[in-house]
């Protein structure tokens, strides 16, 4: 998140194809993450994720 963070701080606010690649990047790598993290949530602690829906 702080690397994500660090790219929309120093981005103009135009920012270059290549900035949006990194952004955009490190959204899905983030979104990814959080995925899986949500899966083993779900995995060992099942109370979890039913708080979640």
């Amino acid at each position: 998140r702080q690397r994500l963070k660090m790219d929309i701080v120093s981005a103009s606010l135009h920012p270059m194809d290549k900035q949006k690649s990194n952004m955009q990047l490190r959204i899905t790598t983030l979104q990814r993450r959080l995925d899986a993290w949500a899966r083993v949530q779900e995995l060992y602690m099942p109370v979890v994720s039913q708080l979640h829906h």
